[in-house]
């Protein structure tokens, strides 16, 4: 029982402070990270530039989220089953 206890986060801060380990983790050791902010960047500046409207600018928000939000639970999955084999494995490498 305790060492099940001794993986969980004690407080918000700590549970913050994890995350932001994650994402850190994430923009260093993926490349595809970079490319999708870069492009999350200019999506955001040719909004500008084209005027969108509030709903449109709301709706680029979202989908660039989503984007950003797949790429941590694809790295995510990543990471696990790199937990579980080194070696190639089909069905690791559908996974992944």
């Amino acid at each position: 029982m305790k060492d099940q206890k001794k993986w969980k986060n004690k407080n918000f801060l700590e549970a913050f402070k994890n995350s932001i380990k994650g994402i850190k983790y994430v923009y260093q050791n993926e490349f595809n990270i970079k490319i999708e902010l870069s492009m999350a960047i200019l999506a955001i500046v040719f909004g500008v530039i084209f005027d969108f409207s509030k709903i449109e600018f709301l709706i680029l928000i979202i989908t660039i989220v989503l984007v950003l939000f797949a790429e941590f639970v694809n790295t995510a999955i990543e990471a696990t089953i790199d937990l579980f084999t080194e070696e190639f494995n089909e069905k690791a490498k559908i996974a992944k």
